[in-house]
């Protein structure tokens, strides 16, 4: 029988092949929606964001509170930076952050055309 470790992660983000799922307890989901209430107030060409690993941070500001759970398949396809190892095999992968941020209406619709592509704009890096 396994023995759990004393619970810490108030969020989880599953990242799969078929998409981005984010499990999380109730408390956390409550932190992480009042920031979102906060950035949708605020004016949209500042480009307000709000990053899941801050907005769900452990009381003491240490220990982690949010974790990232990879299919071992597309973990090589993400940047390189944490490693892992499944089953004897030694992955690298990246610590993955899920952020959200407030953009004006003709960013979203800029992101629009893309969206039958389904790709990033070749100029993306360039918007940093």
């Amino acid at each position: 029988m396994s023995t759990y470790p004393k619970q810490s992660m108030q969020l989880c983000i599953a990242l799969t092949k078929s998409g981005l799922t984010a499990y999380g307890a109730p408390e956390a989901l409550k932190r992480l929606a009042q920031q979102l209430l906060l950035i949708a107030d605020a004016p949209r060409d500042e480009h307000y964001e709000i990053h899941t690993s801050m907005a769900i941070a452990a009381a003491d500001g240490v220990t982690p509170a949010t974790c990232v759970l990879v299919d071992p398949e597309i973990a090589p396809l993400l940047d390189r930076g944490k490693k892992s190892e499944v089953d004897g095999v030694l992955l690298e992968h990246a610590e993955f952050e899920l952020t959200f941020m407030v953009v004006t209406s003709d960013e979203l619709r800029e992101m629009e055309l893309y969206s039958e592509s389904g790709l990033l704009p070749p100029t993306w890096n360039d918007q940093d």
